[in-house]
């Protein structure tokens, strides 16, 4: 039996922001730590002005009386001052999706969104149609929903109706295996965390614990899509798979079309940022080649000048699996359209990490082909090349996952 008290090691991580946040909204006591974590910047505003108490991570936040559970992350180091005193308490340590699994009822509905890419617009969709519909679903989302968003809620969840959820699972640590969902929505299949042979194998063993309904994209058919406030092929496709459900599922296709056409989007999901500088700024939480490329082809197709792209990655073993995809990706899209790349630092938080490939070594290969490809060493360095690169009209877009800061610069320019 659990507790009703929760220390969360990571809070300000996108996944453990939000259940941190549902958990308190279904009665628990939360607390957390984060090592980057600043009061006043997103998410830990939402989670502080909700209630949620943040301590230094530095064990302080996982006192000696009471009874307390800890919830950490894959991304959560064997080392983390938080885990060791949990470890000296002898309290219950959960991975955050053994929590997630846990807040769900033996007897609920659950509708699973997998995938390699997509999967977190999908299921923000999914979960704007079903309160649109009236279902009164709960949510668990791998970002925020602009509609969900506010001073106090980080937007990413929905506490509604404990028998039907609708939550994103994630392929890259195999924890959607410990899931058995009555229905599931698999929105592609696509080179990332493991080999395209592993990720088959994955998906198929996860299709097995599917009770009731697995949907995947040839089964998705074309529908026509209403006016709306998203831009990109990709996302086309992520409404496409969300109506098809949603009609196999029972919704009326015309509630399905005015949830689509107020649907707001997903915080850093090709999110545009408002700017009296005459520039689009457009901010995306890409991260690996398969998304980066249909963000950039989105992004290409909405700009009305020189297309900038800062990227920064956000691991090094991301970063040396990928390289030689991230060379065709950016490579092709830089030498076929006007338009300049920017590569920061790879985004490093702490912990052991092996080094063995940069951006700089990514830069390297880029500019032996003659690219218009730049190297920044830190936000400072970037804003002085953009400032002598940008012109009115151009698009500045930043795309990476973790770091926070990119949003911020973005910011700046607005």
């Amino acid at each position: 039996m659990m507790s009703r008290a929760v220390h969360f090691v990571g809070i300000g991580g996108v996944g453990m922001s939000g259940l941190a946040q549902l958990a308190h909204q279904l009665g628990y006591t939360v607390s957390g730590s984060d090592r980057s974590f600043q009061p006043n910047r997103s998410p830990y505003l939402e989670l502080i002005a909700s209630g949620i108490q943040i301590t230094p991570q530095d064990g302080s936040g996982l006192l000696p009386e009471g009874s307390l559970d800890v919830v950490y992350s894959t991304a959560i180091e064997a080392d983390n001052p938080d885990l060791i005193r949990a470890h000296e308490r002898g309290a219950p340590l959960f991975h955050r999706a053994a929590f997630l699994q846990h807040l769900i009822p033996a007897e609920a509905e659950v509708i699973a969104i997998a995938g390699t890419a997509g999967k977190t617009t999908t299921t923000g969709l999914l979960g704007w149609i079903f309160e649109q519909a009236g279902l009164n679903p709960t949510v668990y989302c791998g970002g925020a929903l602009l509609n969900w968003k506010s001073s106090e809620q980080v937007g990413s969840i929905r506490a509604g109706n404990r028998n039907r959820w609708i939550i994103e699972v994630d392929e890259s640590d195999r924890s959607l295996l410990l899931f058995h969902p009555t229905h599931t929505l698999l929105t592609n299949i696509g080179l990332d965390h493991f080999t395209i042979d592993e990720l088959n194998h994955l998906f198929d063993q996860f299709k097995q614990q599917t009770h009731c309904l697995w949907i995947e994209p040839p089964e998705a058919s074309r529908y026509p899509l209403p006016e709306h406030q998203l831009i990109g092929a990709h996302n086309e496709t992520n409404m496409q798979h969300a109506f098809h459900f949603a009609s196999r599922y029972g919704i009326p296709h015309t509630t399905i079309s005015d949830a689509l056409s107020s649907f707001k989007g997903m915080e850093r999901r090709l999110q545009r940022i408002p700017s009296s500088r005459h520039l689009e700024l457009i901010d995306d939480y890409a991260h690996n080649p398969m998304k980066i490329q249909a963000t950039l082809i989105a992004a290409q197709e909405n700009s009305r000048g020189h297309l900038h792209t800062f990227w920064r990655p956000h691991g090094f073993q991301p970063l040396e699996t990928q390289f030689e995809a991230l060379v065709s990706v950016y490579s092709t899209h830089v030498k076929e359209h006007p338009a300049s790349l920017y590569l920061l630092p790879v985004y490093y938080a702490g912990g052991t990490v092996h080094r063995r490939v940069t951006s700089l070594d990514l830069y390297h290969r880029l500019t032996a082909m003659d690219l218009s490809v730049f190297y920044a060493p830190d936000y400072d360095a970037l804003k002085e090349l953009l400032l002598s690169h940008i012109k009115p009209n151009d698009t500045l877009l930043g795309m990476g996952a973790r770091d926070p800061d990119i949003s911020t610069f973005l910011e700046e320019w607005s």
